[in-house]
């Protein structure tokens, strides 16, 4: 069995231990069973994890998203 990933605060999602840490569950249906009881917007994955947007999970737990000023993506007009 593949262990969760255990980097924290980097990524689109929360990782798998810190859904674990937020829900205080270790199993997939049981943090399913959290995030649906308490109201959290999620996704599943291929492989049935949940997944929980990072910034989702930090304006719901009252903080706030903020830019660390790493890399901007930049987009050109395509036309020029």
């Amino acid at each position: 069995m593949a262990r969760p990933q255990e980097n924290t605060e980097s990524g689109l999602f929360l990782s798998r231990l810190e859904i674990k840490e937020l829900s205080e569950r270790s199993r997939k249906a049981g943090q399913i069973r959290w995030l649906r009881d308490k109201g959290w917007a999620f996704e599943i994955g291929d492989k049935g994890w949940p997944k929980v947007l990072r910034a989702y999970a930090i304006a719901k737990m009252g903080g706030s998203a903020h830019n660390d000023g790493g890399p901007k993506l930049h987009l050109r007009n395509a036309s020029t």
